[in-house]
């Protein structure tokens, strides 16, 4: 029985499944290089989602989608960075499960896709019926750190005044208990004047006047902000 033949060995392939993944082309618009599949033809500036910290991204278009982003190399906030939440903000888009429209179930309890006047219809009358049913201190609302703080008193003023809502809290209070807990276990209480007063972390005035500061095991940027 002969022996099987084997291909030549060859330490360079011209060709490859990931060959052209890896090819730089000129990005234009003051990109630089960017991947060859992914060189767009046209950019749009935005923020960050994520949180409220407001990270410039520059969003590579084609045809009208989104393909990648960098970070805004001018803009004040990042300075050309990114944290990886910042950097993957696009991969919801992708998300199967990605909702693009308003759902209102049906007599079954399935979930239907509506257009927004009628979910905006629906939202306000059932809101109206919880109210008008037990009380105007039945509803309440919760803001988000994902908004800006423009937006965050527009919600408080249409809850308030525009709904009749008499609770509202806000992200602060319920996302940042345990972040605050955590600052003052990693940097200790500063003591100002001579009343128990006291911050989780320094301010920026008290370090200003410092000689000298460390903050160990600690994300400094969103301490201090």
């Amino acid at each position: 029985m002969a022996k099987p033949t084997l291909p030549a060995l060859t330490f360079r392939e011209w060709t490859g499944p990931l060959t052209r993944d890896l090819v730089q082309s000129p990005g234009s618009f003051g990109l630089g290089m960017v991947p060859e599949g992914k060189a767009p033809d046209a950019v749009v500036n935005s923020v960050c989602g994520y949180c409220s910290t407001g990270c410039n991204l520059r969003i590579h278009l084609r045809d009208g989608q989104p393909v990648n982003l960098t970070p805004g190399v001018e803009y004040p906030v990042n300075l050309g960075m990114a944290c990886p939440k910042g950097w993957e903000a696009l991969t919801p888009l992708k998300a199967g499960d990605r909702a693009t429209t308003p759902l209102l179930r049906d007599a079954a309890g399935t979930l239907q896709p509506i257009d927004w006047s009628a979910a905006a219809s629906t939202f306000a009358k059932r809101m109206k019926g919880i109210q008008s049913l037990h009380g105007p201190d039945s509803v309440a609302f919760i803001s988000t750190g994902q908004i800006p703080s423009e937006e965050m008193a527009f919600l408080g003023c249409l809850a308030k005044f525009g709904m009749g809502f008499l609770h509202g809290d806000g992200n602060t209070r319920q996302c940042m208990a345990t972040a605050v807990t955590a600052y003052k276990e990693s940097c200790g209480r500063i003591f100002r004047r001579a009343i128990a007063s006291s911050s989780s972390v320094p301010t920026l005035p008290s370090l200003t006047r410092s000689s000298g500061s460390a903050c160990c095991g600690t994300s400094t940027i969103l301490t201090l902000s």
